[in-house]
Order: C-alpha cells, then structure tokens, then sequence
C-alpha cells in the first residue's frame, strides 16, 4: 500500500473510489448468442480467453444444439425448442454431405440453397424461443452486460444486441448472401473478388468479370428467403419497422474467420478484421489487417443485373463502357479539406501532397488571413473574409507559443494557457462563423459533391461543415485540449495507466501519483466548456438542431493520430484510431511511411 496521511479523512474516500475504478477495470460482463456446429467451436477459443483475462461470461443457447456445452469459463443459460437432437444432427449431417459435393453451379446451388433453408428455419424456430422467453429475456435485461458476442450467420444474436440497446462484437467466415458486404460498405468490385461458387482467383479476364457479376444476382433472392422470417420477427419484438441490414449496421466490430494467405485478397473496412483461431494453429499469429480505411468510390449495385454476352453481341461495347466508368470512377475522389492555422496545417499539407499524386481532387477551403495557407498547385483554395487583420493573427499566435513552452508551476502554466486559448478561441469563432454563413462559399460546397471531408477536430468548425454536407469525415490531431477525442471515441483511459498532460507522470504511477493523476482530470470538464460551448451554439443554430460538439465528433469516420509509441507512453486506441505520428519527421526518412499515412484515399 502506498505511503498516505493517515490523518486525513479524504483519503479514505480517495481509496475507496480507486479501488471502485480498479473493480470496474477488472472484467466486464459479455452476453453470447452463439451458432452452433463448427461457429461455436471457433467461439469457444475467444471465450476461453476472455475468461482468462477476467471478464464474466453469459452464454445462451437452446437445449439441443451442436457442441454448445456448459463449461468453467462460462454461466450457461439454456431454454427449451420443439425440435430434437436427432433432427438438428440429420440436417446438419445432410448440409455438410451436399457442400462438398461435386456438381455443375446450378446443382450445387440449388442443392445449397435447400440445405441452407432448412438450417436457417431451424434458427428461427429457436430465436423465437430465446425472443419469448419471458424470464430469460427478463435475467438477460436485468444483468446490465456490456457488449453481445455472436455469429451473424444466424441474426438472432443482432436482435438481443438491440433489444438490449448494448454493442455487438460479431465473429464469422461470411454471411451466405454477401449481407456483411453491404452492412460493413465494404468495397466488393467484382473485377478484383471472386464470387462464392465461380472457382474464379482475384485474377480475371473480361468474361470472368462479367459471369462473377452475374452471380451477384442470386444474392438478392438468397437474402430475402433467409433473412425475411427474422426482419418480420425482429420487428414484432422490437415493436417498429426494422431490417436484418439495419441490425447488422451497429455491429461495432467485424471478426473474420479468414485469412488473406489461404483466401483471395479483398478489400476490409476499419472495424472488418481478419486473422486466424483454429484450434490446431495455437501459435499462429492473431492480427488485425491493415484496412482499406476510406474508399471514396463504391462499385454501383445496378450492375449486378448485367448479362453474361458472347464477343459477337452488341451488348458487349456497352458492358465493356459500364466496366470502363467504373474504373474511372475507382480513379479518384473529391475532398474538402477545413484545416487549422499553423503547425497543425503544415502536417495536414503533406497528407494532400500525397492524396494529389494519387490523382484525388482537393478543395481547401481557409480563412483570407492566415500564417501557413496558401496557394498551390495540388489543391483549389477557397478563402473568405474574416474580421481582423495579419498582424492581429501573427501577434496572437507568437504570445502562445512562447506561453506554452515557459517554466512554471501547473497552475501558472494553466492559467497562462487558459488565457492564451481563450484570446485565440475567439478569433477562430469569428472565423468559422464566417465560413458558415457565407452563402456563395456554402452554396459551392453544397454543388461540389465533396466525397469526405478532412479536417482537424482541435476546432469543429469542419466536423459542422461535413454534418451539414452529410458527408463522412476524416479527422488529422494530435489531441484534443480537454480529452473531448476520448469521450468522442469511448476509448479507454484509465487514470492508473495514461499520464495526464501536465502532470510529470509516466505510465507507471504509485497510488499517489494515480490520485493526483485523477486530480487533474478535474479541469477538463470546465475546459471543454470554456472552449466548446460557443461551437456548440452555433453549430445548433446553423444545422437548426439540437447538437453537441461531442455529437459530432462521434460522427467521424477515422481518427489520424499525429503521435507514435516511440516517443509517447503507450495507451489504449479503438479501432478506427491510426498512429501516424512520423508524418512530422523529415522527408527523406519517410518515403515508405508517407506511403501508409495516405492508404485510406487510395
């Protein structure tokens, strides 16, 4: 136990409220709805180590399932179906024999197609009884879990998730339908991956694309027979309107059950991971691939109708045209870029040198007077007048520079910061209000059709651009002044583990230096106020709608962050959070990192 005075009283309400937090931090309570069969057997090996790590585990499933068994790792919760085992293991059994059996496409999908039914009827029969289990539905909504983990192949666990109003963590290999693709807006061209059942590579001649497109027209008859009993369950249970492709889009997090050495390469999202847990493979490596973060072109779903044509046809000219305008597309994109002032727009620069040599379209839009924005060739600048001068601008920013970088002690440091801030926040209110009501500049971005916007959240004056445009964002920080990138995206931040700013600490603290850790979490909620509020009116009276910055913030797509483990004390980072602190290194050194940081685009 760490050294304290015993005479104060507070301490023992300090120690009592870490070792709250330290309970909270143990573990957390994980509801699981498995698949049963070979789904569960691959689960299973993610449980077994949760539990490992502390966390408590509910698992429910009916009473005659395939392999779902109670376990030490795991409460089991069981409820009564009206079918037997020994028709659970005869339709299983019957699926297995077909999908491996050889035949033409047509044979083999139709005999598929039937199997795939019957276990999907079979899944329905016990959602319905998990959904109108009465007393367990009531244990399940009593126990406060924190995340739902389960197989989408079978819906029934997205349903809970929602019911339940918690976040849903989803292991699989594929849904049958191609479902995943569309719910994750994932890219899936058909010139580059291969579908189910066509023995194509991710290599293919012209009429090898066109056959792969025509297979994508039976997903959409496969999609409505399997997955059109749960919407009319799932709506009946919920009480409102409701489709599978709308559960499945608050899945927080993709788990895939494949890996790009064994299958064809294709295209993953920031929250769509891959890796290996096959039980015989223990020291195989588990890993997240490195995503296709932020496609600004989508292959169009009205191909999916197009015909297979033989070369002496007609039809081919304009096949071969639609192809064409879809690599043309997939060529380049639109971005709007709001930057901030100063350092921050000279690391944001070097992000759009790269995105212009990859031939994307870039409109940077920025206030008349400024320190760093001007003119270049790779992007079209847009500028507005604002209410104060050149000198006014320099002025300002040189008296914060030198405040932040003096000696003192916290407090002092503090309040010379705090002033500084303040004088600077006001000049660029003034500004972004400038830009949002300026109606000739809105009008044009509003016509442009912008793709994404990138912007730094240090100030929200993008992040209100992009929610009025309804565009996704890209965000490029090194952090925001009162932790608002945290709360924006529920990252973990432990006050045992993280140093705060200004504090001295490293990321290994004694009890004391945790309490005073905590100690100066306290400024950050008068902070955000201070620096967020008056966006946060305006925001609302510009979009018309009640809105916070920190709604906003939740909005964004990815969050570049300018900082690197090297130099920094490691920390927790959610998925959609990309370390590329050597952005701010010199050129030379960086050819192949410059190359990372500017993927998403490409």
């Amino acid at each position: 136990m760490a050294l304290v005075h015993l005479s104060y009283p507070q301490v023992t309400v300090t120690l009592l409220l870490l070792l709250f937090m330290l309970s909270l931090a143990a573990g957390g309570k994980l509801l699981v709805v498995p698949v049963g069969g070979s789904h569960w057997l691959t689960m299973r090996e993610v449980v077994d180590g949760l539990k490992q790590k502390g966390h408590e585990i509910v698992v429910v499933s009916p009473e005659f399932n395939l392999h779902v068994k109670p376990s030490e790792n795991f409460t089991m919760k069981m409820y009564s179906v009206p079918v037997t085992e020994e028709e659970i293991n005869g339709d299983f059994q019957a699926f297995l024999k077909d999908a491996f059996e050889e035949g033409s496409f047509l044979e083999r999908f139709h005999r598929v197609r039937e199997r795939v039914k019957r276990l999907f009827e079979l899944g329905f029969i016990a959602c319905e009884q998990l959904l109108y289990n009465k007393e367990l539905m009531r244990y399940l909504e009593e126990n406060n879990f924190d995340a739902l983990f389960t197989d989408p192949a079978l819906p029934c666990g997205a349903i809970v998730a929602e019911h339940l109003s918690i976040p849903s963590v989803y292991l699989l290999r594929g849904i049958p339908c191609g479902l995943d693709i569309e719910a994750t807006q994932c890219p899936s061209p058909p010139s580059y991956v291969p579908r189910l059942f066509t023995d194509h590579t991710d290599h293919m001649n012209f009429l090898q694309r066109v056959k792969n497109v025509i297979f994508d027209t039976s997903n959409l008859f496969l999609c409505d027979f399997l997955f059109k009993p749960y919407e009319k369950l799932a709506s009946e249970f919920l009480q409102r309107d409701v489709t599978m492709l709308d559960l499945f889009r608050k899945a927080s997090v993709w788990l895939l059950r494949l890996l790009s050495v064994e299958e064809e390469f294709f295209a993953l999202l920031v929250n769509v991971c891959g890796g290996t847990l096959h039980p015989l493979v223990k020291g195989t490596a588990r890993y997240c691939v490195l995503p296709v973060v932020f496609s600004l072109c989508s292959t169009p779903h009205i191909l999916a109708g197009m015909a297979l044509v033989l070369p002496s046809h007609t039809q081919v000219t304009v096949t071969l045209l639609l192809l064409l305008s879809m690599l043309s597309l997939a060529a380049c994109g639109k971005l709007l870029v709001v930057p901030i002032d100063g350092s921050h727009w000279l690391s944001m620069r070097e992000v759009l040198d790269g995105l212009r040599q990859k031939g994307h379209e870039i409109v940077v839009v920025a206030p008349e007077v400024n320190l760093h924005i001007k003119p270049s060739e790779n992007f079209i600048l847009k500028t507005y007048p604002v209410p104060f001068t050149q000198e006014e601008m320099d002025g300002t920013f040189r008296q914060f520079s030198q405040d932040a970088f003096s000696e003192g002690s916290f407090l002092e440091r503090l309040s010379r910061i705090h002033q500084r801030a303040e004088k600077m926040s006001t000049i660029f209110l003034s500004t972004c209000e400038r830009l949002l009501y300026n109606k000739e500049l809105i009008r044009y971005l509003e016509e442009s059709e912008f793709d994404a916007l990138f912007t730094d959240p240090a100030l929200p004056c993008g992040a209100i651009v992009a929610e009025h445009l309804s565009i996704p964002s890209v965000f490029l920080l090194q952090q925001i002044p009162c932790g608002l990138d945290i709360d924006a995206t529920q990252c973990p931040n432990p006050p045992s583990y993280v140093p705060r700013i200004f504090s001295g600490n490293t990321d290994h603290m004694n009890f004391l230096q945790r309490v005073k850790n905590i100690f100066f979490d306290i400024p950050h909620s008068l902070l955000c106020h201070l620096l967020f509020q008056p966006y946060t009116k305006l925001a609302s009276e510009f979009l018309q709608q009640d809105v916070t910055v920190l709604d906003l913030l939740r909005k964004a797509s990815i969050w570049l962050l300018r900082f690197d483990f090297v130099f920094h004390y490691p920390k927790p980072l959610m998925p959609n959070m990309i370390i590329i602190g050597g952005i701010t290194c010199t050129h030379k050194k960086l050819s192949q990192v410059g190359d990372a940081f500017i993927f998403f685009f490409t």
